[in-house]
């Protein structure tokens, strides 16, 4: 798959790529969360979700598959980890906690404004 820069985007999207005729933005969480950046290895992957409308793809390192969430097992994360605006509550999955963030305050309203523009001036089937 060909990634391709998006310069006008926001800081968090690192290109688009074609996903059966369709041009999907993708995002890299580490920029969002203000982590240390690293390239882009052939091993990563992309989750693709849908989000206010819009369609993107999340870069990560590695994925295991999807857990079902039951809202009543969902703690709110501000009990647990005080301060992380974008976590919307923590699983516990087995030994494991699982971080839930919510796609639709992913991007703020000036990343999607941002965004459109720079989506603008790529070609759309």
């Amino acid at each position: 798959m060909e990634l391709v820069p998006l310069p006008s985007a926001p800081a968090i999207a690192i290109g688009v790529f074609n996903l059966e005729g369709r041009i999907i933005p993708a995002f890299d969480l580490r920029r969002r969360f203000g982590l240390p950046e690293r390239e882009l290895a052939v091993t990563d992957q992309f989750i693709v979700a849908r989000t206010r409308g819009l369609t993107v793809a999340i870069v990560v390192d590695d994925s295991h598959g999807l857990v079902p969430c039951d809202p009543e097992r969902l703690t709110n994360a501000d009990s647990i980890l005080p301060g992380l605006p974008l976590v919307r509550g923590v699983l516990r999955h087995g030994d494991a906690l699982i971080l839930v963030h919510d796609l639709g305050d992913f991007l703020s309203l000036e990343d999607t404004r941002q965004l459109d523009v720079a989506l603008q001036g790529v070609w759309h089937p």
